[in-house]
């Protein structure tokens, strides 16, 4: 399971998507809520645009960890 970045949380808490107590996750090719307050859980059912736009953001995250890089001097 993968917790989706803070700016995909906060895009989907904007979106009424997930709620205050919730954080967003990613479980295979599922997306879920996980209550942090009562442990439950719940999948996401994502509209295309919500989705499209969780992924782009996941991607440029994914993009700027890959390119960092320890510079010695």
């Amino acid at each position: 399971m993968t917790y989706l970045n803070d700016g995909t949380q906060k895009l989907l808490r904007n979106a009424d998507f997930i709620t205050n107590n919730e954080v967003a996750a990613k479980e295979g090719d599922i997306f879920i809520a996980i209550n942090v307050i009562e442990q439950s859980r719940r999948v996401l059912a994502l509209s295309g645009r919500i989705l499209e736009a969780v992924t782009i953001s996941e991607s440029k995250t994914q993009m700027i960890e890959r390119t960092k890089r320890i510079l010695k001097g």
